[in-house]
């Protein structure tokens, strides 16, 4: 990528490359199953896009925002996406599928909340971030505001959506590290969080089984 285009654009170019790379990836893995259930190879492939191009035009549209507008809407956008994903467990509005609860269905429309956390915790744990480089938080505050974000980590797992709650906190701790975190408190972190996923893993007999597939893949074919 020629690295005279300014950074923003750069960043644009590569979610655009990210984006095509998976179409080829959804491709190759769902051609068939479209021409067999749909009657077209490019079935899926054509819907995604479809959604792609909301995406790029949600991107464009938002980015005119300033950032500091998201700061001042970050205690309210993590509670309404507490909300929302609370809401997957009411019966009527969460939609069942795949063993999992994690679609809300209003009317003919549904969609994952959880999908969104990714964008919502990013914006609350950078704004809590940027106000500890103001003025440094006691760890009691700290606890105070790491408090909906369990909740909503809980509320995820329970789904259950291990891949999603173990995605954001990677994210989290991303954030942390880049923000200059000391690398003690992440390295605990990390060890104490990767128990646990280890823990609800071999707790559960389909992700036990997902873990350790490898060692016998012919199993289930």
């Amino acid at each position: 990528m020629p690295t005279f285009l300014p950074l923003h654009r750069r960043i644009i170019w590569l979610v655009v490359f990210l984006l095509l790379i998976g179409q080829v990836m959804l491709f190759s893995a769902t051609g068939v199953l479209g021409l067999e259930r749909h009657g077209s190879e490019f079935y899926y492939v054509m819907r995604q896009s479809a959604c792609g191009l909301v995406g790029l035009a949600l991107m464009a549209l938002l980015s005119s925002i300033r950032y500091q507008a998201w700061g001042k809407m970050t205690y309210l956008l993590l509670g309404l996406q507490i909300a929302m994903v609370a809401a997957t467990y009411v019966s009527g509005i969460g939609q069942f599928g795949g063993g999992a609860t994690r679609w809300l269905k209003l009317g003919p429309f549904a969609f994952q909340p959880s999908e969104l956390a990714k964008v919502t915790v990013a914006v609350y744990v950078a704004h809590l971030l940027a106000l500890q480089q103001r003025e440094p938080f006691s760890p009691k505050r700290w606890m105070v505001h790491a408090v909906p974000l369990g909740i909503l980590l809980i509320l995820i797992l329970k789904q259950p959506d291990m891949g999603t709650t173990l995605l954001l906190t990677v994210m989290m701790v991303g954030l942390f590290f880049i923000a200059g975190a000391r690398l003690t408190y992440l390295a605990g972190f990390l060890g104490s969080g990767a128990l646990f996923f280890l823990y609800a893993m071999l707790n559960s007999e389909y992700r036990r089984r997902r873990l350790l597939a490898f060692l016998n893949p012919w199993a289930d074919p």
